[in-house]
């Protein structure tokens, strides 16, 4: 593989691994601690926020493997799995955000921004990933 490609594919990789990690620790510190510690929060409201905060660590743990080792292995599927991610994983808070009638604290959307931005740029620096060119295969 071209050494151009290894480290567009390097700093893609890094690129996700940094913004999972991003993910999954807002998680932990801003979600879990101000709502899953909430005794005005029912039982059951409690467990739901408590397992959504886990499955979001365990998303981004698995994210951040695709991104080290897949993509940088250029298998085609990991580019695919990646772009799922920035969909679901990224872009998806925005209109979650906003639906929410109580709502986030003001300028939420800044930080959901610069790491679509970052996600997208990711994507675009391993675009050969999930398009290979003919000579690439």
């Amino acid at each position: 593989m071209n050494s151009v490609i290894n480290v567009k594919l390097n700093i893609a990789s890094w690129i996700f691994v940094v913004m999972a990690f991003l993910l999954a620790v807002q998680g932990v510190i801003d979600g879990l601690p101000m709502h899953g510690f909430d005794q005005s929060w029912p039982d059951h409201a409690r467990f739901h926020i408590t397992w959504a905060t886990v499955s979001k660590v365990g998303f981004c743990i698995t994210v951040g493997m695709i991104a080290l080792i897949p993509l940088r292995k250029a298998e085609r599927w990991s580019w695919w799995a990646l772009l799922v991610f920035t969909v679901f994983g990224n872009i998806s808070l925005l209109p979650a955000a906003i639906w929410q009638g109580s709502g986030p604290r003001a300028g939420f959307e800044i930080p959901i921004v610069i790491g679509l931005i970052a996600l997208l740029a990711g994507l675009v620096l391993s675009f050969r990933v999930g398009f290979p060119s003919r000579k690439d295969t």
